[in-house]
């Protein structure tokens, strides 16, 4: 199964690529998960589009204009339901309302990014728009930090994980309102028609050891942060103890995980309500063009995977979580 995913990899993504593969979740399934990172959101979608990957996890406002625009895709979970696309400036901007925004330089991880046109829709609920504001491309981490420090950058548009790491080294505060607050389902996973109809055992298998790994991260986050570097030993942050790298990466997973919640007693769950509250979110701001509301949503969202997916042992591996020392999987 050609699984991507997009941007850097942090903690906030152990539960979709580093939990389910050192605990063997996926392998008890049988499924070899051929994992990729690509740039951003827009080019998972795209290679999802061409054949060239199987399953992605995605923004709504990605996978939603491209099955709109015809493209063979459908949505089978919904990994995040909250909203974690949240602006922030340093506490002592000037900036307080989203109407301040017009005329700032914001920073993006890069300009593939989901943060873009979710940016994009936050700007759209009080008439503005992308070209009232000058996109800079400002990475994680760091060098966000230093880019705000020197002025380069006024706004950090990221997601919760990516917000928490400058958050760890700079007081900042959101930027929102109402209209954007409240809107859920923002994080999506994304397959091919063809591979749901011909290859479901595997999509259910995936989705299953991720789930589990949802479980897991829950019930002992330090072990999931320590997984994540294990599988991508790369990102680890350099320069730290190792106790100092399991606190740095706890505040990005746990943001993630509070806006990752079942619904119905399913994990990767929504409801019609969200769904549909989205979507016309982003066609009340020119992100979505559709004459055929329901037609979309019928078309985009397929949960007949979802109970299969979570027919698992969940008392189980609530225990196993209980067992597991941090120290065992850090590189």
């Amino acid at each position: 199964m050609r699984y991507a995913q997009a941007g850097t990899m942090t903690p906030t993504n152990t539960a979709q690529v580093a939990i389910p593969e050192v605990l063997g979740y996926w392998a008890e399934e049988g499924v070899v998960a051929d994992q990729s990172v690509m740039q951003g959101s827009g080019e998972v979608v795209q290679a999802l589009d061409a054949g060239n990957i199987d399953v992605t996890i995605t923004t709504t406002a990605q996978a939603a204009s491209a099955i709109a625009q015809g493209s063979p895709l459908r949505i089978i979970a919904s990994y995040v339901n909250g909203n974690i696309w949240t602006p922030f400036v340093p506490e002592d901007s000037p900036i307080q309302e989203v109407e301040d925004l017009a005329g700032t330089t914001v920073g993006v991880p890069n300009l593939e990014s989901g943060a873009v046109p979710t940016f994009g829709a936050l700007l759209g609920t009080v008439g503005l728009g992308l070209d009232d504001v000058d996109l800079v491309a400002a990475g994680t981490g760091p060098e966000v930090v230093a880019l705000l420090e020197s002025g380069q950058i006024d706004v950090y548009a990221a997601s919760d994980g990516h917000q928490a790491l400058v958050q760890r080294e700079k007081d900042m505060r959101g930027i929102t309102n109402d209209a954007f607050g409240e809107i859920g389902f923002h994080v999506v996973m994304v397959a091919r028609d063809d591979v749901v109809e011909e290859h479901r055992t595997a999509l259910v298998g995936l989705m299953r050891g991720l789930f589990k790994g949802i479980v897991v991260a829950r019930e002992n986050p330090e072990a999931g942060v320590a997984m994540l570097y294990q599988v991508f030993p790369d990102n680890q942050p350099t320069g730290m103890s190792d106790e100092e790298v399991i606190e740095a990466g706890l505040p990005g997973l746990l943001a993630r995980l509070a806006n990752i919640q079942p619904v119905d007693g399913l994990e990767g769950n929504t409801t019609d309500e969200q769904i549909r509250a989205h979507l016309e979110f982003l066609i009340a701001n020119g992100d979505l063009e559709t004459d055929d509301l329901d037609g979309l949503v019928a078309q985009m969202w397929d949960p007949s995977l979802l109970e299969e997916a979570n027919d698992f042992d969940r008392d189980a591996i609530v225990e196993q979580a209980a067992t597991l020392e941090w120290q065992a999987y850090l590189p």
